[in-house]
C-alpha cells in the first residue's frame, strides 16, 4: 500500500506537471500527452500489476457487463497488465460503446504484443493482414505472426500458411505454406484435409481488406456451453455443471470452487488435447 501511495504521489507531482507544461507549449497534442502520462504511470506504479482489476474485468465479461469489464481492464492495462491490455483491445474491437475508436483498440493490442504476449502478437498480426484499425501491411503482419508461431500458436501458424499459399506480402511458396499448415495441424488447429495437399493450395484466396473481425470474446452463454461440452467429452456426464466443475478442478489440482474461470477453460482444453478429443 505504501508503495502504491508513493507511486501515486510521484505521478501527480512529477509526471502530470511535465505533461501539462509540454501541452501548453504546443510541443505535443493532448492525446499524445495522455499516452505519455499513461506510460509514465506504468513505470511509477510497477509494483501493482493490476491482477485484481483484470479478474474483475473477466467476471464482468462473463456477466455480459461490457462497460464494467472495460473499466476494470483499462485500470489493469494502465498498470501494464498485458492480459488486460489484450482483453481491452478485443473488447474495443467488438463493442464501440466502451472505447473511443479503433485507435484505442490498436493502442492496447500493440502494448500487449510488445510485452511478448502471444495471443496479442497473433491478433495484431492478423489486424495488419486485414487492415483493421491500421494500414494493411503484410510485412508487419508476418513479423507479429512469426513471433506468435515460434511460441507454438496454432492460429498464427495457420495464418502464415495462408500468406505463403496466396503470396500475400511474401513470395508465393507452396512448400512453405504446407510447412506452416502441417505445424498448425500438429499443434491442434482444425485444418481441413485439403489444406494439406499441395494441389489444392492455389484455390486459397487472400483476405479482403477490412474483413469483419470475428468476435473472439465469447458471451457467457457460449462459455458455459463450451465448458459443459468439454466436461462431457472428458467423462463428466450426468452431473450438474457446478458439480462437474468441482470434480474436474479437484482432479487437475486447481482451486475447487465450482466457478467458471479463464484457467478452468484453458485446463479443459489442455485435457481434451491430451486425450485427442479437441484443440
Amino acid at each position: 500500500m505504501r508503495q502504491i501511495l508513493i507511486s501515486g504521489f510521484l505521478f501527480t507531482c512529477c509526471v502530470l506537471p511535465v505533461v501539462w507544461a509540454i501541452q501548453l507549449t504546443g510541443w505535443i497534442t493532448p492525446e499524445k500527452g495522455q499516452a505519455y502520462a499513461r506510460s509514465r504511470y506504468v513505470v511509477a506504479a510497477k509494483g501493482d500489476k493490476g491482477d485484481a482489476a483484470y479478474e474483475s474485468g473477466n467476471k464482468a465479461r462473463l456477466e455480459l457487463d461490457n462497460a464494467t469489464a472495460a473499466a476494470q481492464y483499462r485500470k489493469a492495462a494502465l498498470l501494464g497488465n498485458k492480459k488486460a491490455q489484450f482483453r481491452l483491445a478485443l473488447l474495443c474491437a467488438i463493442d464501440h460503446e466502451v472505447c473511443k475508436d479503433k485507435a484505442e483498440a490498436v493502442q492496447w493490442m500493440r502494448a500487449s504484443a510488445e510485452q511478448d504476449y502471444t495471443p496479442a502478437q497473433r491478433v495484431f498480426g492478423h489486424w495488419y493482414l486485414l487492415g483493421y484499425g491500421v494500414e494493411k501491411n503484410p510485412a508487419k503482419a508476418k513479423k507479429w505472426l512469426i513471433s506468435a508461431a515460434h511460441k507454438e500458436d496454432d492460429i498464427a501458424m495457420y495464418l502464415l500458411g495462408r500468406m505463403y499459399a496466396t503470396g500475400e506480402g511474401v513470395e508465393k511458396n507452396y512448400d512453405e505454406a504446407l510447412k506452416w499448415f502441417r505445424l498448425a495441424k500438429a499443434n491442434g488447429y482444425p485444418l481441413p484435409a485439403e489444406y494439406l495437399r499441395i494441389n489444392n493450395l492455389a484455390r486459397i484466396k487472400p483476405y479482403k481488406s477490412q474483413q469483419s473481425v470475428k468476435k473472439v470474446i465469447k458471451s457467457r452463454e457460449d462459455v458455459i456451453k463450451e465448458v459443459q461440452s468439454g466436461l462431457a467429452a472428458l467423462g463428466y456426464m450426468g452431473k450438474k455443471t457446478k458439480t462437474a466443475i468441482k470434480a474436474f478442478q479437484q482432479k487437475v489440482g486447481i482451486p475447487v470452487d465450482g466457478k467458471i474461470s479463464e484457467e478452468l477453460v484453458l485446463r479443459i482444453k489442455e485435457e481434451l488435447k491430451k486425450q485427442g478429443k479437441g484443440r
